[in-house]
């Protein structure tokens, strides 16, 4: 059932998926825990368009994005009840989708999607299926994409998105205002 869900959604998104796709092992890696997850808000942050040889890559920004979300205000004063974790997750290509650029990652991401040119958008089932994979049994509160590219870019939702932008923790921040408390933009 969960595998048809999975298939229906890439099409409907217009994901391009062959029907045997599986779930290439990813690695979840604990940054900041405070506690049991059942008793915490557990937040982790998901790469795309990293490949194997490209990790060091993601790790680096992950640490910033743990440590802007938990250094600054309000969150600052809460820090003790966050848990936050990396996904290494292993894309094929490099980079991300734009349009009439095709890049094979492991999350589909897309910067220009719905002719929104800062747009990022994520195939959020796929998404879904590799972080349950990689932790079955956590439930995460706050989920943020980082997309290999320096082009600036975001969107909210059930997951954020990001890039590496030098302004991307601004973008973060505003978008998980989106994915984590239901704000609406300005």
């Amino acid at each position: 059932m969960t595998r048809s869900l999975l298939i229906a959604s890439l099409c409907v998104f217009g994901f391009a998926a062959a029907a045997s796709a599986q779930i290439a092992p990813h690695t979840l890696v604990p940054l900041y825990i405070t506690g049991d997850p059942d008793t915490r808000i557990n937040y982790v942050i998901m790469a795309d368009g990293f490949t194997a040889a490209e990790q060091e890559g993601f790790r680096t920004p992950a640490g910033k994005f743990r440590g802007f979300l938990l250094g600054g205000s309000p969150y600052v004063r809460y820090a003790d009840h966050f848990n936050v974790y990396r996904l290494e997750t292993i894309s094929n290509e490099s980079g991300v989708r734009q349009p009439g650029v095709n890049v094979d990652t492991a999350l589909n991401s897309e910067l220009g999607c719905f002719d929104v040119d800062r747009l990022i958008c994520a195939d959020t089932a796929r998404a879904s299926a590799i972080l349950a994979a990689a932790a079955p049994d956590i439930s995460f509160h706050i989920r943020l994409i980082v997309v290999n590219t320096q082009t600036y870019g975001g969107g909210g939702g059930y997951y954020a998105t990001t890039s590496l932008h030098s302004a991307a923790p601004s973008v973060f921040q505003h978008e998980i205002g989106h994915s984590f408390v239901s704000l609406d933009d300005e």
